[in-house]
């Protein structure tokens, strides 16, 4: 009879099993003894690289601010199962802000910042990773102090934020655009970048002269992308776009959309990471009633092809995102979280998700074990 197997390979263990495991399980076997304490909390490049290759199932993750105590900002988790409802994460950080905004999510990393419209460059930016339970405010940028700079005739208008993962470079990367308005003009556009692999703030190009009309910003490819207005009007232009790994702006040319539209049309990122725009346009037959598109990007030639084009559905208040399964999530007239689901052509309402009118961010969210350990780390206790 052959002996009951009583050890395991040390290569099959820390390149087979653990890899495979979800990362509040590695974070409990951290204890388990000081080798492997060293390996899941150590610099270990490739097991971070494994365990996000094998755990690419990715969460709608859903950003709101709940009507009722005892949080005023939430998080909620959405799973590819047609939203069902899988966690409601714990922001430990909720107090640092008034109306906290999630400025990005890539590779499980998190980076929530304070609303555009703040007007205060010296508020807190918080990088997270919510598997892990940790979080640390990012150190003071070159702007920060802005505030003792400014001339009394300008004043701050607007803090735009984009942040996004270059696979070259392997880095992490926020960029911070600030808007200092005159009486009547944009006087001057500043610009900076932070790097997690350097834990530092760099000044990069000043951006093409524009007008921001939604702060969303949404990376692939490694490049930030916003829809912003060249003039002075409220329609969209162009693409802005940032280069991660170039560190320059450059723009890219909007599909043909009705004027009429362009008010309700908003960037998003597909399941598979591509960068595709989703668009409201009025019904013919009635205004009320609306027609959703969607355009991919065809990175080969960087020109759009439209996907899709449903309706009309009445109801429909502002577009939101994608979903996992070619969703487009949406707020309707009354507030209420909704979604296309293209499998019933129909709208259906998110039930596990109640929140106060206009403040849905909707973002993709996967989990992982990616962190670089700084001295201002914060770790929060595991309430379950």
């Amino acid at each position: 009879m052959t002996p009951p197997l009583t050890t395991l390979p040390e290569d099959l263990i820390f390149n087979e099993i653990l890899p495979r495991l979800p990362v509040k399980s590695l974070v409990r076997l951290q204890s388990v003894c000081k080798p492997w304490q060293r390996f899941l909390t150590g610099p270990n490049r490739r097991l971070v690289s494994m365990h996000l290759w094998r755990h690419r199932n990715k969460y709608v993750m859903i950003k709101h601010r709940r009507r009722y105590a005892p949080a005023v900002h939430a998080i909620t988790l959405l799973s590819r199962e047609r939203t069902i409802l899988v966690d409601s994460l714990q922001i430990p950080f909720e107090s640092h802000f008034r109306f906290m905004r999630v400025a990005g999510s890539c590779n499980g990393l998190v980076c929530v910042t304070d609303s555009e419209f703040s007007g205060a460059p010296e508020l807190p930016i918080i990088l997270w990773n919510p598997s892990l339970r940790k979080f640390r405010a990012l150190p003071r940028s070159i702007f920060s102090s802005v505030l003792n700079t400014v001339e009394l005739h300008e004043r701050i208008g607007q803090i735009v934020h984009g942040f996004g993962y270059h696979p070259v470079l392997d880095d992490h990367r926020l960029v911070r655009i600030l808007y200092l308005y005159g009486e009547f003009e944009v006087l001057r556009i500043r610009s900076e970048m932070y790097s997690l692999r350097t834990n530092s703030w760099k000044e990069v190009g000043e951006p093409f002269y524009h007008r921001f009309l939604d702060a969303t910003c949404v990376a692939s490819d490694g490049v930030l992308h916003w829809i912003v207005s060249s003039g002075s009007s409220l329609h969209f232009d162009f693409v802005l776009c940032f280069d991660l790994r170039r560190e320059e702006f450059r723009r890219l040319e909007m599909p043909h959309i009705s004027l009429r539209s362009r008010l309700g049309t908003r960037l998003a990122e597909s399941a598979e990471g591509r960068l595709c725009l989703i668009a409201c346009t009025p019904h013919e037959a009635a205004d009320d009633d609306k027609m959703v598109h969607v355009w991919d990007l065809n990175y080969e030639g960087f020109v759009w092809e439209k996907k899709l084009s449903v309706g009309p559905f009445p109801r429909i208040d502002r577009l939101l995102g994608c979903g996992l399964n070619g969703e487009i999530y949406l707020e309707d007239n009354r507030g209420r979280l909704a979604l296309y689901d293209p499998s019933s052509d129909e709208i259906k309402k998110v039930k596990e998700v109640h929140a106060d009118r206009y403040t849905f961010e909707v973002n993709m969210y996967v989990e992982s074990l990616i962190w670089s350990d700084g001295a201002l780390d914060q770790l929060v206790e595991d309430q379950n």
